[in-house]
C-alpha cells in the first residue's frame, strides 16, 4: 500500500485561510479584553465605581510596578558586549566563537536594537508577550554603465538578463552593424531589519506550545498598497479588493486608546492616491509538503483582505518571528506579564486609598445642622474661615463632627502594598538603597533583600533572552552569512579588526550571558582583582613565558575590570596584547638578556676556571681554620687571655723594635752604597776629563810640527 504524500497549492490555501481565521477569532476573544484592561490600570485607571462627591484617585499599582522593574531589566539585558554566548562544539570553534558573539550583538545594536528591546519587554510586562519580527529588507542599487561594439545578439541578451534594465541602444557610427548600449545595472544589496510589533496584530493557533510546532502564527496588520508593492508583492486582482479595517481599531479600540492617551480614527478619510490606499495585510507561517517528498517545509504566505485572498508565496529557512517573555508558562505560546499580577491589588489598594482620602475629608469639613427658622443658611453654607452665621436664639446651630478612622486604614494600605511587592519581587527597600549609606540596618541584612529583589530582575532578563534575544540573534547571524560582504570588520579590544564571516556556524548552540545564572558586578570585580593579583605574582617571579599565565590573558583582565566598571573602551588605556606580539617581547627579551651576560661576563679559560675553583677551596679551608681557631680562643679563660695578649703586645713592640733597626741598617747600606757609587761615577769622570785633555793636546802639538815641514 502506497501513501501519496504532499498537498496541492489550492487545498493549502483553503485550509490555511480556515486555521488563520480561527487563529484571529482566538487571539481577540481571548486577549483582547485582557490586554485592553491592562494598557488602562498603566494608565492609571482601574473597574471601582466612583461616586459623585468621592474621591476618585487611584492607587497605580501596575505603572509603579513595571516602571520599577524596566530600569533594572534593561541594565541586566545591556550590561555585558554578549548577551548571548555560543557554545562550541570542537576544537575547531574555539578560534572564532567570541568573534561570532561580538558580530552578531554589534549587528543587533545597529539595527535599533536598543528601542526594539524596550518596546517588547515593555508589551511583555504590560500584555504578556512583546513579539520581534527578523527578516532581510532587500535594496537593489543600481550602477549605471556603457557599452561600445555590440552585437545586435549581445544587446538582446542584456534587454533579457533580469538584474539589467537598457536604457538606450545606438548604432554606432564609427563601427557599421554594431551598437552602443547604456542601462542599469541592479546589485544585490540590503540591511538587516528588526522590528517590534503591537501583540494585538500577532496570531497564532489556538493549541500551540510554541512558534516552531504551531500550526500558523503570523503578523496580522494594515498597510497601504505602496507598502506591499515595496515589499516585491505582485497581485492579480484588484488591490481595492484586499481592503480591511485596521485590527487595532477593530477589536483593540480600547487598548490603543489608553496606550496613545487619545481615541484611534476609525474612520479615516480614504486617499485619492490609490498607492494610499489601506489594505488589511496577513503574513502567515506554517509548515505544508507542497512538493510532495514527504518533508513538511517552512513556508510564508501573504494573504489579503478580510477574505485572506491569496498574494504569493515562497520557502523560507526560518519563521522571522520570536516572542520574548517576562513570565512564560509552560506549554503556552502567551506568557504572563506583571500587569496580570498586580491588576487586582490595583483594585484593592485603591479602594483602600479612596476610603481615607474621603474620611479625611469628612473630618475636615464637618455637616451642620440647624434650624432654618432661625438660621440664616446663606451664612451656614459660607465656608471662609471665621464667617459669622446669624440667629435668632441659642443655640440655634449644631456642629455634627464626624471622627477621623482613616489613620487606622494606613497600616492596612502598607500591608497590601507590601503584598504587591512580594508577589511581583520588586521591593521599595532595594530601589536604589546604598547599603553602606546605612547607619542602623546591618548591612550584610541590606544586601540580601536586594540580592531576593534583584533575583526575580535576573529570572525576568534571562527569560527575555531565552524566549526571544537567542532566537533573533540565530537569524541575524544566518542572514549576515548569507547577504552580506564576507569580510566585515569587529570591534574587539578596543580596535577594528576584519573579520571573515563565512566562517561563523550560527547552528551552534547559544546561552544567555545575562540575568539569572551570572554573578553581580561586585562578586565579578572582586574575582578579576583576585586573578588579576595572581596574574601579575607569577609573571614577576616566574616570568612572561611561565605556563601559568600570559600577558595577553593578563590584557583580558585588564579589559573585563574596565568594561565592568561602565567604560566601553578599554583600548583608550591599555593597548592590546596578542599571541604573536607576546612572543615577540619574550624573544626580545631573552635576546637582550643574553647579550647583556655576553657583555658582562667574557668566556673563561678552563685553566683559569680550574684554578679560581681550587683558590675557593683553599678561602674555605682558611676559612674554616679561623673559625676553629675562634672557637678555641673563646675557650680560654680570661686570665690566659689576659696573659696572651700581653705577650702578643710585648712580640709586637721586640717586632717594632728589629724592624725599626733593620729600616735603620738598610738606610745606612743604602747611603754607603749611594757614595760608594758617587765615587765610583766621579772618578770615571776625572778619568774620561784627562784622556780628552790629553788628545787634544797631542793635537795641538801635531798642528806646531807641520809648517816646519
Amino acid at each position: 500500500m502506497t501513501i501519496d504524500f504532499g498537498i496541492d497549492l489550492e487545498d493549502a490555501i483553503s485550509e490555511l485561510q480556515s486555521e488563520v481565521e480561527d487563529a484571529l477569532n482566538f487571539m481577540q476573544s481571548e486577549f483582547s479584553d485582557q490586554w485592553g484592561r491592562a494598557e488602562r490600570y498603566y494608565a492609571g485607571d482601574c473597574d471601582l465605581p466612583s461616586a459623585p462627591g468621592r474621591s476618585d484617585a487611584v492607587k497605580s499599582e501596575v505603572r509603579d510596578i513595571i516602571r520599577a522593574a524596566m530600569p533594572s531589566i534593561m541594565r541586566v539585558l545591556l550590561q555585558s558586549r554578549k548577551p548571548v554566548e555560543y557554545i562550541p562544539s570542537n576544537i575547531k570553534h574555539a578560534a572564532f566563537i567570541e568573534q561570532q558573539g561580538l558580530f552578531v550583538n554589534q549587528l543587533f545594536n545597529a539595527s535599533g536594537g536598543y528601542k526594539v528591546l524596550y518596546n517588547c519587554v515593555m508589551q511583555a510586562a504590560k500584555l504578556k508577550v512583546g513579539p520581534i519580527k527578523t527578516w532581510w529588507e532587500s535594496d537593489p542599487m543600481p550602477r549605471y554603465f556603457e557599452m561600445n561594439g555590440l552585437s545586435e545578439e549581445e544587446a538582446e541578451g542584456l534587454k533579457q538578463s533580469p538584474d539589467i534594465e537598457v536604457l538606450t541602444v545606438e548604432s554606432s557610427p564609427k563601427l557599421g552593424g554594431l551598437f552602443d548600449v547604456t542601462g542599469r545595472k541592479y546589485e544585490d544589496s540590503g540591511t538587516i531589519q528588526i522590528e517590534d510589533f503591537p501583540v494585538y496584530e500577532f496570531f497564532v493557533s489556538r493549541n500551540a506550545t510554541n512558534l516552531e510546532t504551531a500550526r500558523v502564527h503570523g503578523h496580522h496588520r494594515a498597510a497601504t498598497v505602496a507598502e506591499a508593492i515595496e515589499m516585491g508583492l505582485e497581485y492579480d486582482g484588484d488591490w481595492s479588493e484586499l481592503t480591511g479595517t485596521d485590527p487595532e481599531v477593530e477589536s483593540n479600540s480600547a487598548a490603543a486608546t489608553a496606550r496613545r492617551g487619545y481615541h484611534p480614527d476609525g474612520d479615516e478619510q480614504a486617499s485619492a492616491d490609490p498607492m494610499q490606499q489601506k489594505i488589511l495585510l496577513t503574513e502567515v507561517y506554517c509548515k505544508f509538503d507542497l512538493d510532495g517528498d514527504g518533508i513538511e517545509k517552512r513556508y510564508c504566505f501573504m494573504l489579503g483582505g478580510v477574505s485572506h485572498e491569496y498574494i504569493t508565496h515562497y520557502e523560507i529557512e526560518d519563521y522571522c518571528i520570536d516572542l520574548p517573555c517576562l513570565d512564560p508558562q509552560p506549554y503556552t505560546v502567551i506568557g504572563r506579564s506583571l500587569a496580570d499580577i498586580t491588576i487586582e491589588m490595583q483594585d484593592n489598594n485603591t479602594s483602600i486609598l479612596r476610603a481615607i482620602i474621603d474620611n479625611a475629608h469628612m473630618a475636615n469639613n464637618p455637616r451642620y445642622a440647624a434650624d432654618p427658622t432661625t438660621t440664616d443658611f446663606n451664612d451656614l453654607m459660607n465656608n471662609a474661615i471665621g464667617a459669622p452665621i446669624k440667629t435668632r436664639g441659642a443655640p440655634a446651630v449644631q456642629v455634627v463632627d464626624i471622627p477621623f478612622t482613616g489613620g487606622a486604614l494606613i497600616p492596612f494600605l502598607e500591608y497590601l502594598e507590601k503584598d504587591t511587592e512580594e508577589r511581583v519581587g520588586i521591593t521599595k527597600a532595594a530601589t536604589g538603597l546604598d547599603p553602606d549609606a546605612l547607619q542602623s540596618t546591618d548591612k550584610d541584612a541590606v544586601l540580601n533583600t536586594i540580592q531576593l529583589s534583584q533575583g526575580q530582575i535576573e529570572l525576568m532578563a534571562r527569560n527575555i533572552v531565552e524566549s526571544g534575544l537567542i532566537g533573533v540573534f540565530r537569524k541575524m547571524l544566518r542572514l549576515s552569512m548569507r547577504h552580506m560582504d564576507k569580510m566585515q570588520v569587529i570591534r574587539t579590544k578596543g580596535t577594528i579588526v576584519p573579520m571573515d564571516i563565512t566562517m561563523f556556524d550560527p547552528s551552534l548552540a547559544a546561552e544567555p550571558n545575562v540575568g539569572l545564572g551570572t554573578a553581580n558586578h561586585e562578586a565579578k570585580m572582586a574575582t578579576l582583582n583576585f586573578v588579576l593579583q595572581k596574574q601579575e605574582q607569577l609573571i614577576q617571579q616566574m616570568g612572561m613565558d611561565n605556563p601559568f599565565t600570559s600577558l595577553s590573558q593578563l590584557y583580558n583582565t585588564l579589559e573585563d575590570i574596565v568594561e565592568i566598571g561602565g567604560l566601553k573602551d578599554p583600548g583608550r588605556y591599555f593597548s592590546i596584547v596578542t599571541k604573536e606580539m607576546e612572543a615577540q617581547i619574550i624573544r626580545s627579551k631573552n635576546e637582550a638578556e643574553a647579550k647583556a651576560a655576553a657583555e658582562q661576563v667574557p668566556p673563561k679559560d678552563p685553566t683559569e676556571a680550574l684554578l679560581e675553583i681550587e683558590m675557593m677551596k683553599s678561602k674555605d679551608r682558611q676559612l674554616k681554620i679561623t673559625a676553629d681557631t675562634k672557637s678555641k680562643e673563646l675557650e680560654v679563660s680570661a686570665t690566659a687571655r689576659a696573659k696572651e695578649l700581653t705577650l702578643q703586645l710585648e712580640a709586637l713592640r721586640d717586632a717594632e723594635s728589629i724592624d725599626v733597626k733593620r729600616d735603620q741598617m738598610i738606610q745606612d747600606r743604602v747611603i754607603e752604597l749611594r757614595k760608594i757609587n758617587a765615587d765610583k761615577e766621579n772618578a770615571r769622570i776625572a778619568k774620561e776629563q784627562a784622556a780628552n785633555d790629553g788628545a787634544r793636546e797631542s793635537a795641538a802639538n801635531e798642528s806646531r810640527r807641520e809648517p816646519t815641514k
